[in-house]
């Protein structure tokens, strides 16, 4: 199984005090029960950092930046960059669906999981739906 993660659902699992947390982390339990693959990409963790630099501070920012590593150095997350290709087809997809007003870290995901056969988005968005992928199914 292969399960590209989020920022929204990063952020849940990551910070206790988010409502969807015991969600996440009930959903990721599941995903390594099955022996899933993680992946994310670096408009995510962009998104990631900035967001709780901002919103947690910098110790907190600081933990999840360990973690994270941790987990790339174990191989339990993959993180894409996105090459020339994957940019251009990016830019493509944004501009697609732009009536979804899909940003382009968004679109980046899209990319990825369409380009590379993803599963499942792990993700509090609904918007994935609106473009065809399969999402966590935590919020309705």
């Amino acid at each position: 199984m292969r399960i590209f993660i989020d920022t929204s659902a990063f952020i849940a699992l990551l910070v206790s005090s988010e409502r969807w947390h015991e969600a996440c982390k009930k959903k990721y339990r599941e995903y390594a029960d099955k022996n899933a693959l993680f992946f994310t990409n670096m408009l995510v963790l962009s998104e990631l950092y900035t967001r709780l630099i901002y919103d947690v501070g910098k110790r907190d920012c600081e933990k999840v930046i360990k973690q994270i590593n941790k987990l790339k150095e174990e191989d339990k997350l993959r993180i894409f960059q996105l090459d020339p290709a994957l940019l251009k087809e990016t830019e493509k997809i944004m501009l697609r669906f732009g009536e979804h007003k899909l940003s382009f870290t968004d679109a980046s995901i899209v990319v990825i999981a369409k380009t590379y056969d993803m599963d499942e988005i792990f993700t509090l968005d609904k918007d994935f739906r609106k473009v065809g992928l399969q999402d966590a199914g935590i919020v309705n």
